[in-house]
């Protein structure tokens, strides 16, 4: 008989073990979680804006996080303008014309998240192997209807 390996973690933290990923049940290609929105900031710097949020719904996935990052440039921008606007979050306009808007306005925000079963390479790497992940793909407005039968979907 081989010798036992001994873990680094005790029995409670072995219990509590869970992944960092949203859980998308068997079946399902997708799931829609209420969160609440962090602060927002730079990604990478005047090239993407990071969304953190926190699920709130009871469950396996409660206090979970994740973020959401829109990129900033002119092709991209639509998807930082969706966010804002369903946070109802109001941008201004500053000398020179260009945009910006308030991060502190979306820090404690409820929103909708939506999750998506993704298929990837760990770190971009295109030499790794595929793995599958959910990946949190839009923030919908407060107390949107996720369910075929109410017309989301």
């Amino acid at each position: 008989m081989s010798p036992e390996l001994i873990l680094p973690v005790n029995k409670e933290e072995y219990d509590k073990a869970v992944s960092k990923f949203i859980t998308i049940p068997e079946g399902l290609t997708e799931v829609y979680l209420n969160v609440e929105v962090g602060m927002p900031d730079w990604d990478t710097p005047d090239v993407s804006v990071k969304f953190p949020v926190r699920v709130t719904d009871e469950g396996v996935d409660f206090n979970k996080e994740d973020k959401i990052s829109a990129g900033v440039g002119k092709t991209a921008i639509w998807k930082l303008k969706t966010i804002l606007t369903n946070l109802n979050v109001p941008v201004t306009v500053k000398a020179g014309g260009k945009v910006a808007f308030d991060p502190a306005s979306c820090a404690g925000a409820p929103a909708v998240g939506h999750w998506v079963k993704t298929k990837g390479r760990k770190g971009g790497d295109p030499d790794a192997p595929e793995t599958v992940y959910s990946k949190l793909m839009d923030l919908l407005p407060a107390g949107t209807s996720t369910s075929v039968e109410e017309g989301l979907l």
